[in-house]
C-alpha cells in the first residue's frame, strides 16, 4: 500500500516528507523546522524594513538645489531627469553623421536666434576634446526645401495664453496665417456673458476673477493645486465681468427677474 501510494504521489508531482518514527528524532525535527521558520520570518522582516527605508528616501524632497524641483519627491525628480535624458538621445538620433560631423536642422524664431547660437557655442567639450560647433542660417527655406512647412508659433503671455489654448482646441493656424485668438480675447468672454448673463452668478464669478488676479503670487506660493485655476485667472475675470454686465441688462439676479 505504501509503495502504491508513493507512485500515485510521484505521478501527480506532489511532495513527500519523511517523518521520524521515534519520539526523540520527531521532537528534534520539529525544533529544526521552527528554527528555519524563525530565520525566514527574520529575513522577511529585515527585507521589508530595507525596502521601506529605500522608499522613504525616494519619497523625500529632491536634493538638487532647485527650489522648483525640490518641492517634489525624489521619484518625481528622477522622472524629470529620465525624460530629459530621453529627449536628448531622441534628438541626437535625428542627427545625420557626414564626414565626422553631426548635421541637424531645426526651426528657430528670430528673437531666440541669438540665444540659440550662444547656448550652442557655450556647450561643454566632449571627453576633453575640442569640438567645433556652428549654426548656419538658412533663411531661403522656400527655395531650398520647398516640401518643408514652417511650424506655427505665437508669442503669448499670462493674459493671452488661455485664449490661445481655446483657439488651438479647434485647430492651429498655419504659418503666416492670422491668429484668431486676438479677437477671441473679447468675443469669447462676451458670448459667455450673453449666454450666462446674471447679476448674482456673474458677480460671484467676477469677484473670484478679481481675487485670482490680485492675489496670484500669494496663492501660487501657498497652494500648488491652484495652478490650473490661476493659469486662467484673466479668462475668469473677463467672463465674470461680461456675465455681470449682461445680467444688469437682463435684470436677472440668480434667475429671479
Amino acid at each position: 500500500m505504501s509503495t502504491r501510494l508513493r507512485r500515485v504521489i510521484e505521478t501527480h508531482g506532489a511532495r513527500t516528507y519523511e517523518i521520524p518514527k521515534d519520539t526523540e528524532n520527531y521532537s528534534k525535527r520539529i525544533t529544526e523546522l521552527r528554527e528555519q521558520e524563525t530565520n525566514l520570518i527574520k529575513v522577511r522582516t529585515e527585507t521589508e524594513e530595507t525596502i521601506k527605508k529605500e522608499l522613504d528616501v525616494f519619497s523625500l524632497a529632491g536634493l538638487s538645489g532647485n527650489s522648483k524641483i525640490d518641492s517634489f519627491s525624489m521619484i518625481e525628480e528622477l522622472k524629470i531627469l529620465f525624460f530629459k535624458e530621453k529627449s536628448i538621445y531622441e534628438n541626437m538620433d535625428k542627427l545625420i553623421i557626414k564626414d565626422q560631423i553631426l548635421h541637424g536642422t531645426f526651426w528657430c524664431t528670430k528673437f531666440n536666434a541669438d540665444n540659440v547660437k550662444r547656448i550652442i557655442s557655450e556647450m561643454p567639450e566632449s571627453a576633453g576634446r575640442r569640438v567645433q560647433k556652428a549654426v548656419i542660417e538658412d533663411k531661403d527655406y522656400h527655395g531650398i526645401r520647398p516640401k518643408l512647412t514652417p511650424p506655427s508659433y505665437f508669442r503669448t503671455n499670462d493674459f493671452t495664453q488661455p485664449f490661445q489654448d481655446i483657439v488651438e482646441t479647434y485647430g492651429i493656424p498655419r504659418y503666416r496665417e492670422v491668429n484668431p485668438s486676438i479677437w477671441t480675447v473679447i468675443t469669447f468672454p462676451y458670448q459667455f456673458g450673453v449666454m450666462f448673463g446674471d447679476i448674482g452668478h456673474g458677480g460671484l464669478l467676477f469677484l473670484v476673477g478679481i481675487c485670482l488676479v490680485l492675489f496670484n503670487d500669494r496663492m501660487q506660493k501657498q497652494s500648488a493645486g491652484l495652478d490650473a485655476v490661476l493659469k486662467h485667472r484673466y479668462l475668469l475675470f473677463l467672463m465674470g465681468g461680461f456675465a455681470f454686465f449682461c445680467g444688469i441688462c437682463y435684470n436677472d439676479f440668480f434667475a429671479v427677474p
